[in-house]
């Protein structure tokens, strides 16, 4: 399928949607267009060239987008957004002009999840997660290698990450498309507890990655605590509401509580411009401040509402940073040599190994 008007090839809320081994190039929108259905396999394709997503999925679920070639995308290698069951596996995406790999809003799954991280690092077997980014080859992004927004739980596990954040798809074989080469991070993973108002738990797996050469950060995981919603603020929740002793403070009135858990384990992250590892925790408060309205309280647990009241809830927060190895060089400078005088060469921090 060569140089079309519009997407490659498209499917519209079909079930047990089928893409496999095609070879397309030079789409004038995405280079495979998937939205709606249960049951979508994107699989063997060869993609080239597309002036927007290379392979985009939306709203559907049951999503297997496995062993792809997906090359010089204007925006994202492959992108899926919404729906739920997602495995992204053993594709190769390069030169893409935004995200290599992007994941946002998928949600779907039933009962607690169970970390891999708690079966000492073993492979994961039929785990609860959202989504699962796993064995990809990812280099030469735009923006981030692979990027997960608000996915509650999520594995990114095997990947080989590199040059995120330095080169672009489209733009660098015609003038126009999205901006690009603007600096970004290896794994890139944004995330808060609001999916069910306030009440939902978070897992994030980031496990056995080869990283290097980023733009910014090597890792970075950013996690926003929304204010929480009880029962009896009118939500429901499946979320565990527990009897409160007396004298805790809150007197008598049921809460819920929900667990964060972020296990970043046993990845190599080489070179980045900025820091090697990064985790960020925000609360998110009634003002412009992602800390406004945030309480901390004693062994990694957020108290209260948006008003940073102590009001309903409570949410246990584990970070995990293990067995990773990171390099980050020390940058050398060296000045120009006059005539009249030499200058020593300057040595300056590229950024933290773990911040």
């Amino acid at each position: 399928i060569w140089s079309t008007d519009g997407d490659g090839i498209q499917s519209r809320w079909s079930d047990f949607v089928n893409i496999l081994w095609n070879k397309i190039s030079f789409a004038g929108d995405d280079g495979i267009d998937v939205e709606g259905g249960d049951g979508v396999d994107v699989k063997g394709n060869t993609v080239k060239f597309s002036r927007n997503n290379g392979i985009e999925v939306t709203d559907a679920h049951g999503v297997d987008v496995s062993w792809n070639w997906v090359n010089g995308s204007g925006d994202d290698g492959v992108h899926i957004e919404r729906g739920g069951d997602v495995l992204v596996a053993y594709n190769n995406v390069s030169d893409s002009g935004h995200d290599g790999i992007s994941v946002a809003d998928v949600y779907g799954y039933s009962g607690p999840a169970i970390s891999v991280a708690k079966t000492e690092m073993s492979a994961p077997s039929s785990s609860l997660y959202n989504a699962k980014i796993i064995g990809n080859f990812v280099r030469d992004s735009g923006n981030h290698g692979i990027a997960a927004y608000e996915v509650p739980s999520i594995l990114i596990a095997w990947n080989n990450v590199s040059n995120s954040g330095f080169f672009g798809g489209y733009d660098t074989l015609r003038s126009e498309g999205p901006s690009c080469s603007r600096g970004g991070d290896g794994i890139h993973v944004e995330v808060s507890d609001g999916a069910r108002k306030g009440n939902s738990d978070v897992l994030v797996d980031i496990i056995g990655n080869w990283v290097a050469n980023s733009g910014d950060d090597g890792i970075d995981v950013d996690f926003t605590h929304q204010g929480r919603k009880g029962r009896d603020d009118g939500y429901d929740t499946k979320v565990m509401v527990m009897d409160v002793e007396e004298g805790d403070g809150y007197e008598e009135e049921p809460y819920v509580k929900n667990r964060v858990d972020i296990n970043i384990l046993a990845n190599g992250v080489y070179n980045s411009r900025d820091d090697g590892i990064v985790v960020s925790l925000h609360g998110a408060g009634k003002g412009d401040s992602m800390d406004s309205g945030r309480e901390s309280a004693p062994s990694g647990w957020l108290k209260g509402g948006p008003d940073g009241s102590h009001g309903h809830g409570i949410t246990e927060i584990n970070v995990l940073i293990a067995r990773n190895v990171v390099n980050n060089p020390v940058d050398v400078y060296t000045p120009e040599i006059s005539l009249y005088k030499t200058e020593l060469p300057y040595f300056g921090s590229r950024g933290d190994g773990i911040e």
